[in-house]
Formats: structure tokens, C-alpha cells, sequence
């Protein structure tokens, strides 16, 4: 009697112990899985507002004459002066966009250059591995969910890191657009400065080596490849099938 309830109380101690373990691993997975997601949602959600800010710059830029004549109208003060102040507002704002984004690039560069390594990596030989693998398998499925996670990570990055570059090269648009005409000298030649900045865009990037944009997910996807059937190549159809 007295082994049985020692085994009885032994066997459940150790399902004790298993369960404070699995639900320990299953609240750190959670855990982790939690914090790599919302990093990149925040990474995502900076580069989705510097892209919101130079539209509203540009919108700002080609409206301009048209708010100095309405603050001349409403204030009655000198045009030239409104559309001078108008023009510096819209300078800082510039400046303040700039800024945002250096900040971003100082503190993610160098994470994002090592995820996309990485990224490039897991893709090849998840690609590699999932040949091999039963199609109606659970690791099958599971290693086709875990691509998708890299594919839409890495084009997350790469897509708003575009849009940032695409609304920066627009601002020499806007510039353009608006009507300059009606300001004095001194404020065409402001305009000419502006101008020549705004051909240089805002250009994210992973490092100082990998620019945000979707040719680099095209180009991701293809070196992935490439690798890929190099190795498949190398290790020929007998071992993949192995």
C-alpha cells in the first residue's frame, strides 16, 4: 500500500513538474513571438508615418501661394511675408521628416541588415528542406507557415521603406507644381535651394549596404533561389530524397 501511494504521488509530481514546464515554454514562446511582432509593426508604423509626413509636405508645398493669399486676406499682412513664413514652416517640417528618419536609421540599421542576412538564409534552407517533406505532413505545414512569417516580414520592411522613397522623390514634383511664379525673387531663389535638396530622397535602408525598397525583395527572393538550386545541384536528387 505504502508503494503505492509513493508511486502515486512520485508519477504526480513529475506530471506536476511537466506541466509548470510546458506552460512555462508556452507562455516564453508566446512571449517572444509577441515582442518580434510588435518590433516590426513599430518599425513599420515609423516608416508608414515618415510617409504620411512628406505627403503632408507635399501637399503643403503646392498649396502655398494659394495660404499665403488667404493669410493676406484674413490678417491683411504683406503676401511676400506670409508666403516667406509659409515656405520656412515648410522647411522645418522637411528638416523634422529628415530627422525622424536618420534617428530610425541609427537605431535599426544594423538589425535590420542581420535580419535580412538571416532572412535571405532561412529562405534557402527552409526551401531546401521542405522538398524532401511529405506534403499531408504537419512539419510540411509548419515549415510552409514559417517561409510565409519570413516572406511577409522582409516585405513589410521592404514595401514601406519604398513608399518613403517614392513620396521623397515627389517633393521636387510639388515644388514644381506649385505657383511660384507669384513670389518675389528672394523666394525663387529659396525655392531653387529647396529644390536641389529634394532631389537627394530619403532613402531607408538595412546598414548602409541594403536600401528598403522592393527591388531588394525582389533581388532577397532571387539570391534565395539561386542558392538554393546550387545546392540542390551539389547534393543531387538522391539526397534530397533521402
Amino acid at each position: 500500500m505504502f508503494v503505492l501511494h509513493l508511486f502515486v504521488l512520485t508519477t504526480l509530481f513529475i506530471f506536476y513538474r511537466f506541466g509548470v514546464v510546458l506552460l512555462f515554454s508556452f507562455y516564453a514562446t508566446n512571449l517572444v513571438a509577441i515582442g518580434n511582432t510588435t518590433m516590426d509593426a513599430f518599425m513599420a508604423t515609423i516608416l508608414d508615418q515618415c510617409k504620411t509626413q512628406l505627403r503632408i509636405l507635399r501637399m503643403n508645398f503646392e498649396t502655398l501661394p494659394e495660404r499665403a493669399s488667404a493669410a493676406h486676406a484674413v490678417s491683411g499682412d504683406d503676401y511676400d511675408a506670409a508666403l516667406h513664413k509659409l515656405l520656412v514652416e515648410c522647411l522645418l517640417h522637411y528638416n523634422k521628416i529628415t530627422e525622424m528618419c536618420a534617428v530610425l536609421h541609427d537605431v535599426f540599421a544594423a538589425p535590420l541588415l542581420l535580419q535580412f542576412g538571416v532572412g535571405g538564409w532561412i529562405l534557402c534552407m527552409a526551401a531546401y528542406k521542405i522538398v524532401s517533406l511529405n506534403v499531408l505532413s504537419i512539419e510540411f505545414a509548419s515549415t510552409t507557415l514559417f517561409i510565409i512569417c519570413i516572406l511577409v516580414e522582409l516585405l513589410i520592411f521592404c514595401y514601406y521603406g519604398n513608399e518613403v522613397t517614392v513620396e521623397s522623390e515627389r517633393v521636387s514634383s510639388s515644388l514644381y507644381s506649385m505657383e511660384w511664379r507669384r513670389g518675389r525673387l528672394s523666394f525663387r531663389r529659396s525655392l531653387v535651394l529647396i529644390m536641389e535638396r529634394a532631389k537627394r530622397p530619403l532613402r531607408p535602408a538595412a546598414g548602409l549596404v541594403i536600401p528598403l525598397s522592393l527591388e531588394t525583395y525582389v533581388k532577397i527572393l532571387k539570391s534565395s533561389y539561386s542558392f538554393y538550386a546550387m545546392l540542390r545541384q551539389t547534393k543531387g536528387p538522391q539526397g534530397i530524397n533521402e
